[in-house]
C-alpha cells in the first residue's frame, strides 16, 4: 500500500478511503478501511426486507438503502446449500437471493466476500447472512 494511503489509515486520521478506478462506467468504487467500520457501513446500508420459504428453498429479499454499490462473491460454505456465485447489490435498489436447501436443513448460513469493501491487501470484507429456521 502506498504511504499516502497507509499513513492516514494506520494513524487513525480517517476511518475509510474511497477510491475510483479509471473506468467509472462500471461503478467500481472501493471502500478501504478497518473491517469493523466496513461491516458497520454494510449493515446499515443493506437490510433484509423479506424471507420467503418453501420446502426446499429460501428467497431472501435485500434492499440497499445507500448510494453505494456492493459486490458480493460466494466463499466457503456448506456444499448442500446452493446459491449463485456473484451478486451486485446496486444503490437504492432491491435484490433477491434464492437459496436451495437440502430437505434436512431448516436454516442456513450463506457466506460472501464483499469485494469492493477492502479490509486488507487484496482482501474483501467477509460477511455471513444467517437464515433462521422456519418458525
Amino acid at each position: 500500500m502506498k504511504r499516502t494511503i497507509r499513513f492516514p489509515l494506520l494513524s487513525a486520521f480517517c476511518a475509510l478511503l474511497f477510491a475510483f478506478f479509471i473506468n467509472h462506467a462500471f461503478n467500481k468504487g472501493i471502500l478501504i478501511g478497518e473491517a469493523h467500520w466496513l461491516r458497520a457501513i454494510f449493515e446499515s446500508s443493506v437490510e433484509i426486507t423479506d424471507i420467503k420459504r418453501d420446502k426446499k428453498s429460501v428467497v431472501l429479499h435485500l434492499k440497499n438503502n445507500s448510494g453505494l454499490l456492493f459486490r458480493l462473491a460466494k466463499t466457503a460454505h456448506d456444499e448442500k446449500v446452493v446459491y449463485f456465485r456473484n451478486y451486485d447489490i446496486k444503490p437504492h435498489k432491491q435484490h433477491t437471493i434464492k437459496i436451495n436447501l437440502p430437505g434436512d436443513k431448516a436454516g442456513a448460513e450463506i457466506n460472501f466476500e464483499i469485494t469492493n469493501l477492502r479490509a486488507g491487501p487484496d482482501k474483501g470484507l467477509e460477511y455471513t447472512f444467517n437464515i433462521p429456521p422456519a418458525p
